[in-house]
């Protein structure tokens, strides 16, 4: 892409507050740690000792000494991406500027998909607020995922529109390889691009659009390109052609698991030790829960998660749907507020505590905690107005515009499509990836809803009454 946002202001805008922003966290981050802190202290989700492995002996394993075993759970985009910009240098910062570059660049390609959809207006507010929001930043300042999967998403998105707007078919290519490149980054996205480029390409056969077609194609032959090479590693590895065993692992050992403590009354460790009991007498030789994280047992683990929430749907639905109230309104600003040095007390589940009912130790919680108490009602005061609004959108456009219907189904399908795969693991740090177009949905809405109501108190005013 042409940096030609230079010469736009609102383009510059956001680019620059986006950055200023993150490299106020970073700048934050070194004066705790300093340049070179140990990067295996590094709260990393276990990539970072997956790029020095990658790096230092050119296998894709945790193990930092041989037989080195081969890596499953999670896939090489990110280490790869630590390994270059991070593991070289002994230090995470090189790779914290570059990612506060991506998703400030991100921004502005936020900015230019969705001006494509709505207004001005509501686009540069959208992308503005995606681009400063304090928690989003925290995160995209860590070596974390989400700053190189949304780079990719976003690319994904504004050059597939530029490919339709143009029926150009290399576009539709280069589309296709930021999409492979961010299912390598983080595999949640694999099933949405069946879904998208399938439908893609029945809509362009409805409409007898013939390069969109051709176009389509390209697209999912340039994610193959990516994804292929990875899933045959496995195959070779594991004798099993999947890209990654993380989904399978996490609903045995996380959703199953808490439908377990809910329903038991056991503690996460129990509910751990029952689903491992359970997992050892069908498979024997097993030796422990890593071992479950194989792609072998990814079947087993669907199908036997599968099974025990047969046994109590009802409960699962409950905790479900729950989660869902956590994804879109947990704050994130108590977990922030500690990292940046602030004391907290303890942060409970506050998800479990009101599904089995404890409310007053959930009030406890809160009368003890001052600090804690206040960051988690403006959190959820912001967070529930974003959603609020965001919900909003769906029946403004389909009442008042419908050509802008289309792209607001769109957004939300995308939102709702993380929020029931990210199920009961929900937390505010998984809500980041939807973050974009929640912004964007609520902007729409307040900004619709504020010119009508100038428009109505114009009309009822006694000047305009006379006139």
């Amino acid at each position: 892409m042409r940096i030609s946002f230079l010469n736009d202001t609102n383009e510059r805008v956001i680019f620059f507050s986006s950055l200023a922003v993150k490299v106020f966290f970073v700048l934050i981050l070194f004066a705790h740690v300093g340049f070179y802190y140990p990067l295996t202290l590094l709260n990393s989700d276990n990539y970072l000792p997956l790029a020095s492995t990658l790096y230092e002996r050119h296998v894709f394993s945790r193990e930092s000494v041989a037989p080195f075993l081969p890596e499953a759970i999670h896939v090489p985009g990110y280490p790869l991406f630590l390994a270059i910009t991070a593991v070289p240098f002994g230090s995470i910062f090189p790779a914290l500027i570059i990612q506060a570059l991506l998703i400030s660049f991100a921004a502005v390609l936020l900015y230019r998909l969705v001006s494509g959809f709505f207004s001005i207006r509501v686009a540069f507010w959208g992308a503005l607020l995606f681009g400063v929001e304090p928690f989003n930043n925290y995160i995209f300042t860590s070596p974390l995922s989400e700053s190189l999967f949304l780079f990719l998403c976003i690319a994904f998105l504004y050059y597939i529109r530029r490919a339709w707007d143009t029926q150009t078919v290399p576009l539709f290519f280069l589309s296709g390889l930021f999409l492979g490149c961010a299912i390598l980054v983080r595999p949640i996205v694999a099933y949405f691009s069946i879904l998208f480029l399938g439908g893609q390409v029945l809509l362009a056969l409805y409409f007898k659009k013939r390069k969109i077609v051709i176009g389509g194609v390209v697209g999912f032959l340039a994610v193959l390109l990516c994804v292929l090479p990875w899933m045959g590693r496995n195959y070779i590895q594991f004798e099993t052609f999947v890209i990654s065993s993380k989904g399978p692992a996490t609903f045995y050992f996380y959703d199953v698991e808490q439908l377990i403590e809910y329903r038991d009354g056991v503690s996460p460790q129990g509910a751990r030790d029952m689903l491992y009991s359970m997992a050892k007498s069908d498979n024997p030789e097993i030796l422990s829960q890593e071992d479950l994280q194989s792609p072998q047992y990814a079947s087993y683990l669907v199908e036997k998660s599968l099974s025990i929430i047969k046994e109590t749907p009802f409960l699962y639905a409950k905790i479900h749907i729950l989660s869902l109230g956590t994804f879109f309104l947990s704050d994130g600003y108590r977990l922030l507020w500690q990292e940046m040095g602030g004391t907290l007390g303890p942060l409970p589940n506050i998800t479990k505590l009101i599904s089995g009912g404890e409310w007053s130790v959930l009030l406890d919680y809160f009368s003890t905690h001052v600090t804690t108490t206040l960051l988690f009602v403006f959190g959820v005061l912001f967070w529930g107005s974003v959603t609020f609004f965001a919900l909003l959108s769906l029946p403004i456009s389909f009442i008042r515009e419908k050509k802008v219907f289309f792209a607001v189904s769109f957004f939300a399908l995308l939102i709702v499509y993380f929020a029931v795969l990210t199920g009961p693991v929900a937390q505010a740090r998984y809500r980041v990836p939807v973050t974009p177009f929640l912004f964007t949905l609520a902007a729409y809405s307040y900004f619709y809803l504020y010119d009508w109501f100038l428009k109505r108190k114009s009309l009822q005013s006694p000047y305009t009454q006379r006139t």
